[in-house]
């Protein structure tokens, strides 16, 4: 408590948090030694090595609702951080880059320190905590890994261009990302999320990003292959399967604490201790590493890109089964225990189009999902002496899904508001065709058609001041039937988020961006539901500089 304390007299406002962070800007970025060009003495080998640097700073403008922290199992992020600072934190990419005439790798890395996660939280509710080996007022070893302190190499793949025969020909291989289809910001709901892992912590740090901006890098290998000027086919094969990086239980964007990170399912069972009853995480059923591939063909008929593809994949977010009795200890409590599994070996068909009217771009896909989990009751109750795994005896619901998604990309040319600007948007459509199995499992609120639709708009003033480039960054979703039963985290029924933002570019060396973020929609949680808008109290504001040298 008294570390909660200290913590709280430094956080006395949003704004004023903001701005002593941002203090630190210059002694973060002072200009360090760095290499562009590496001279080779041969020029036919080229390299590269570039390192960015970023500080970044965000603050919680509201307070918390008593609604939201009613949800037993969703209330540390909420808890952990009050209104004020909610990250501090420093960011290193470093990219580098070597080609060889037609032939080159590719490796990239990153690594990140987040001061707020790495000291005492705002948590005052031990009885609510759902960690077990950690204080209730301390992040917990998954939450400081993932958002407090860490690095990682993402990219490290090797590439090639040439002719097999008569047919140009090209191919990667190892670690990275490649994505198919045409969605923008709604790419789970297309063929590109049935390809690779997205970082969700990303996605709701920076809302509108597109989803390119997101996916997470797979081992893999994959070939393509121009058999006219046409018609192009390619295909891939991956050897390794990764969950989607979610927010872990007790960070800020958190609304899970028991799949993410998680260590128990609390029961609204009050005990004499003033707890609540529990279950304990025992297993994690994640699908094999091999089975995941796909296949495209490419038609480009004069003005008209046509794509055909089929893709078979393992779902990157997990259902959880509950087993009251088993390994249960009332002496702590423990009435139970329960499981988290992946559905796997899912198909995916899809076709999409895409095609240039003046100055605007516009793409549409159609997809359907065959054999893939649904949106399941959390957790599903499983019967004493039943099996559940993600095998043989899958408990969660297995069905069929028909996806859709239209968007556009215009690139304005100048008006009265700007000289330039990017409009962009997509509609996102999904319907469950069918339930296979365990139709009980479905959650009960969830639908079966949900919609929604996301735009962004961008307007740039190019040297707006004497080396500086501004642009607004606008972006805005809403989701009319967000209660998907296709898969999670579709959207907020009848809500969304807004942001409004202002970036700088400096001599295009120095980027800075501020931004406010605002969520709307219901933030009253039915029994069962995890639609509402649980970020209905945690409005942000958030500002950035960083360089790269």
């Amino acid at each position: 408590m008294k570390k909660s304390k200290a913590r709280d007299s430094t956080r006395s406002s949003a704004m004023r948090a903001l701005l002593v962070s941002s203090g630190m800007c210059s002694a973060l970025y002072a200009p360090v030694a760095g290499s562009v060009e590496l001279d080779t003495g041969n020029p036919d080998i080229k390299m590269r090595w570039d390192n960015t640097f970023k500080y970044s700073a965000a603050a919680r403008v509201r307070g918390q609702a008593p609604a939201l922290l009613a949800n037993i199992n969703g209330d540390d992020g909420d808890r952990n951080l009050d209104k004020g600072l909610i990250s501090n934190r420093v960011d290193l990419f470093s990219e580098f880059d070597i080609t060889y005439k037609d032939f080159g790798a590719r490796v990239t890395g990153a690594a990140w320190y987040d001061r707020v996660y790495n000291q005492a939280t705002d948590n005052g509710s031990p009885r609510t905590a759902n960690g077990v080996g950690n204080s209730y007022n301390e992040f917990s070893r998954a939450a400081r890994k993932v958002h407090g302190r860490n690095g990682e190499l993402l990219d490290a793949f090797v590439f090639g261009k040439g002719e097999l025969g008569t047919i140009p020909a090209s191919f990667r291989f190892g670690k990275y990302s490649s994505l198919w289809g045409e969605t923008l910001f709604f790419g789970n709901n297309g063929m590109a999320g049935t390809m690779a892992g997205t970082d969700i912590v990303k996605a709701l740090s920076v809302p509108g990003s597109q989803f390119k901006e997101i996916v997470r890098p797979d081992r893999q290998i994959s070939a393509q292959f121009a058999l006219t000027s046409e018609i192009t086919v390619g295909g891939y094969y991956k050897f390794s399967w990764e969950a989607n990086r979610f927010p872990v239980s007790g960070s800020y964007f958190a609304n899970d604490d028991i799949l993410f990170g998680g260590e128990r399912v609390l029961l609204p069972i009050p005990l004499p201790n003033g707890g609540y009853a529990s279950l304990k995480r025992v297993n994690d059923y994640t699908p094999k590493d091999t089975g995941q591939g796909g296949l495209q063909f490419k038609w480009h008929p004069d003005d008209l890109d046509l794509g055909f593809y089929v893709t078979r994949y393992h779902d990157r977010a997990p259902s959880a089964y509950a087993f009251l009795g088993t390994g249960a200890n009332p002496a702590i409590g423990q009435l139970g225990v329960y499981d988290v599994a992946y559905a796997q070996g899912i198909t995916a068909y899809g076709v999409s189009a895409s095609k240039s009217v003046g100055d605007i771009v516009l793409n549409a896909e159609l997809s359907t999902r065959h054999n893939t989990s649904l949106v399941a009751s959390r957790p599903i109750l499983v019967p004493v002496g039943v099996a559940a795994d993600n095998d043989n005896n899958p408990r969660y619901p297995i069905g069929n899904t028909a996806h859709a998604n239209f968007s556009f990309i215009w690139g304005m040319g100048p008006n009265a508001i700007a000289q330039e600007a990017s409009f962009l948007g997509e509609l996102a459509w999904n319907r469950r065709l069918s339930v296979s199995r365990n139709p009980e499992a479905v959650l009960n609120t969830s639908e079966r058609d949900a919609w929604g639709l996301r735009l962004s708009y961008a307007p740039s003033y190019r040297q707006a001041l004497p080396g500086v480039d501004l642009t607004v960054n606008t972006t805005a979703s809403y989701f009319p039937k967000g209660n998907s039963s296709a898969f999670n985290g579709f959207g907020v029924d009848n809500g969304g988020d807004m942001s409004v933002g202002l970036e700088a570019t400096y001599l295009d060396s120095w980027k800075g961006s501020v931004s406010f973020t605002h969520y709307y929609g219901n933030k009253i949680l039915q029994p069962g539901s995890i639609v509402a808008q649980q970020f209905k109290d945690r409005d942000f504001i958030s500002l950035s500089l960083r360089r790269t040298f």
